[in-house]
């Protein structure tokens, strides 16, 4: 077998297991460093600074195994392996990408089902880049927070969210 044919084959699947872990390093670690810094050093702060600092000490591959003990054989929420169960039926390959293809087949039973089985292994991925964006985000906007603007926008009592995600960040 031609090693462009597995290249062919698996290369989608692999572009869409990194795309989705970079989206769920972005979604979770950026929340996650703005809620350290707006809470700095009170016991958020120090759980969610704990939790980065675990996300970042530990491999990938144990965060793939724990991930699977806990929500796939104890909880039964997510699925062990493939891409799609096997009962679904989806073999409508207009790109090679499963996301892609199920939005335009217009299957969105099979997108949900596919959601369901990378979610786990993109967490698993993304776990060090979650720790440590959450530290870069917390670092940088505990020193935005010292700065004339941000102190000027608490006295005018802006709303803080507003604060930390518009002004702050």
């Amino acid at each position: 077998r031609a090693v462009i044919q597995d290249i062919k084959d698996f290369l989608p699947a692999t572009l869409e297991l990194i795309i989705f872990a970079g989206f769920l390093m972005i979604a979770i670690g950026i929340p996650m460093g703005v809620v350290a810094a707006k809470y700095k050093n009170s016991v958020i702060d120090h759980i969610l600074r704990f939790l980065a600092l675990f996300g970042v000490a530990m491999p990938s591959f144990v965060w793939g195994i724990v991930l699977m003990l806990i929500f796939s054989y104890w909880l039964d929420i997510f699925p062990i392996s493939g891409r799609v169960d096997e009962d679904l039926e989806f073999w409508e390959v207009i790109t090679g990408f499963m996301f892609i293809d199920s939005i335009l087949a217009s299957r969105f039973d099979v997108l949900l089902d596919f959601l369901k089985h990378i979610f786990l292994p993109s967490l698993a991925l993304s776990m060090s880049g979650i720790g440590q964006s959450a530290n870069i985000v917390r670092s940088n906007m505990v020193e935005t927070y010292k700065k004339d603007y941000i102190k000027l926008a608490k006295i005018f009592n802006f709303n803080s969210f507003k604060v930390a995600f518009i002004y702050a960040l």
